[in-house]
């Protein structure tokens, strides 16, 4: 006779898991079923109707995607190439890498003209 209490029992723990594992199975069987008798026959759903991926992946996407592909093709654009910003005061725009050079190499950068209105 042992006067320490038990904290399980050992029979309810395997009868509570036995009923677990049949609710699975069980519910995992009916839905098979159902989703065999909704859509197993050739006349519920037409063969081409059931499509079981995306295969318009790369054609079809976001605008967002779409507009950042267009903004960055802009900014490379402006970062990469010659370009004028104003030719009759002399303004015209180098590409990125051509103005670090410069500025590594003692260059001042010049100060951009002023507009009519703008606050200095």
């Amino acid at each position: 006779m042992s006067y320490e209490k038990q904290d399980a029992s050992l029979r309810l723990v395997a009868i509570t898991t036995a009923l677990l594992v049949f609710g699975v199975v069980a519910s995992l069987g009916v839905s098979a079923w159902w989703y065999d008798a909704r859509y197993g026959g050739s006349d519920a759903v037409p063969a081409d109707f059931r499509q079981t991926s995306f295969t318009h992946g790369a054609e079809a996407q976001p605008d967002i995607v779409q507009s950042a592909r267009e903004v960055e093709v802009t900014a490379r654009e402006r970062l990469e190439n010659y370009e004028w910003v104003d030719r009759a005061q002399g303004v015209a725009r180098i590409p990125i890498e051509r103005a670090m050079d410069l500025v590594a190499h003692g260059a001042k950068p010049v100060p951009s003209p002023k507009e009519p209105g703008q606050v200095p």
